[in-house]
């Protein structure tokens, strides 16, 4: 079997403030008596519809980031079912090493709101379509992970690692692959600069160097 990191439950995740900005004045979330079901709404003439994301502004410097699960018309409001993606210094075990700044945690936590509070798109990716991105902007995120928010609980709950540091993937840090195990290596964990790295025609990792010098003296 090949090498994987496994969450632990050490560590709490730092509370959340659900009250909302919603023009002139903070509200609760409620509800109302339900007129129907819809598919999509509009704020300052965006359209948004179901299974999209999007960023809502609460009173945290950072936004909250959900995704509309269900949408109800009501006598004097549409609400809005919001699956809540967490960060991971909200969720049990903080940030480790191996997060990504934009990296999320879709939750099975959800929460009626106002639609007013729905402040504007982004797109929340798979790891494998953020690696792809030309570009990454503001409103780009990525999620590899569920989390159960009451049990707390990740799934998966093993991924591979790499590198001498054995930790699972994170797209912020740079990487090369040894030309002769085909591991990949953090450049910082092996000590290579990215100037240097444009001059050598192979790399080969501390291990297998290792391999070659006691194959050498045998």
């Amino acid at each position: 079997a090949g090498r994987s990191f496994e969450w632990g439950t050490d560590g709490e995740g730092r509370k959340r403030t659900w009250w909302w900005s919603c023009g002139a004045m903070d509200v609760p979330r409620r509800r109302s008596s339900a007129t129907g079901v819809a598919v999509g709404f509009a704020v300052r003439g965006e359209k948004f519809r179901v299974g999209e994301d999007v960023v809502v502004h609460g009173e945290d410097a950072l936004p909250f980031v959900a995704k509309i699960d269900q949408i109800k018309r009501m006598e004097n409001d549409t609400q809005v079912r919001l699956l809540w993606y967490y960060r991971p210094e909200e969720a049990m075990g903080g940030r480790r090493p191996f997060h990504g700044k934009n990296e999320l945690f879709l939750s099975d936590h959800f929460d009626w709101c106002s639609h007013r509070c729905v402040d504007s798109k982004c797109k929340v990716h798979t790891l494998r379509q953020y690696q792809e991105l030309p570009q990454v902007t503001d409103r780009d995120y990525f999620s590899r992970f569920v989390y159960k928010a009451k049990q707390k609980r990740f799934k998966p709950d093993r991924v591979p690692v790499y590198c001498l540091c054995e930790m699972p993937y994170n797209p912020d840090l740079d990487m090369v692959e040894c030309d002769t195990c085909a591991e990949w290596y953090h450049m910082k964990c092996v000590g290579i600069r990215e100037e240097n790295l444009r001059l050598m025609d192979t790399f080969v990792c501390p291990l297998c160097r290792k391999e070659d010098a006691q194959s050498n003296k045998r």
